[in-house]
């Protein structure tokens, strides 16, 4: 198989297991959502601030919206169906 596709494949699994581990909790503080991300970076052996790129993509993607000053989030199951073609 070719690399390239290889590598898209190994990226969109780990986007879908943080936005799985977010959807997990559902809404909470937003150090609460960083204890996500550093408990993500173990288990998939990222780096924590390559975890915290992927977390801004998701946040960028609407599925995870912050609220009340950027101090809370929730995570936005609406986004799913457009960003994966499936539920999570």
């Amino acid at each position: 198989m070719d690399e390239g596709k290889t590598r898209t494949r190994e990226l969109r699994k780990r986007y879908i297991e943080l936005a799985g581990m977010c959807k997990e909790k559902k809404r909470g503080t937003v150090e609460e959502l960083h204890g996500i991300v550093t408990k993500f970076a173990l288990q998939e052996g990222v780096r924590k601030d390559r975890a915290e790129e992927y977390l801004e993509l998701l946040i960028g993607a609407d599925l995870i919206v912050l609220t009340n000053g950027q101090k809370r989030w929730k995570y936005n199951s609406d986004a799913e169906w457009e960003l994966f073609k499936v539920n999570i």
